[in-house]
């Protein structure tokens, strides 16, 4: 809750104007200008003071905005690491999968090239192991 925009607005403008008066301050007019600051000061001082009262009243919700938005970006820290890692996994794992699908296609196709009959020879020969074993 920041400070009324009214009031914001009107400090800004007495600033430019006491910033417009102590720029224009001269050895010719220091006198004059001195007074006009005097004067102007009657005005501006107890707005700012006004001002920082009110700041101290809402320090408490920009400290409790501060933590909010501090807590924030660690999570999203936290968040953007967690999903860097996930990626991470995500791509080391496609590559072992891509290897072993390509060993799979590689050892597939070897065995493709087997002729049938010493397949059914070997699965024969294979079956009688067993039962011998048994």
């Amino acid at each position: 809750m920041p400070a009324r925009p009214g009031v914001t607005i009107s400090l800004n403008k007495q600033h430019d104007k006491l910033a417009e008066l102590l720029s224009d301050m001269k050895f010719t007019n220091y006198k004059e200008r001195s007074a006009q600051i005097a004067a102007f000061l009657e005005k501006y001082i107890p707005d700012v003071a006004a001002m920082e009262t009110q700041m101290k009243k809402y320090k408490k919700f920009f400290k409790t905005a501060d933590d909010k938005q501090k807590a924030l970006e660690k999570k999203n820290d936290e968040l953007t690491a967690a999903l860097e890692k996930s990626e991470k996994e995500s791509t080391v794992k496609k590559l072992q999968e891509m290897r072993l699908h390509s060993a799979y296609v590689r050892i597939k196709g070897i065995l493709d090239r087997i002729p049938p009959e010493i397949i059914k020879a070997y699965t024969h020969r294979s079956t009688q192991k067993h039962d011998i074993h048994r």
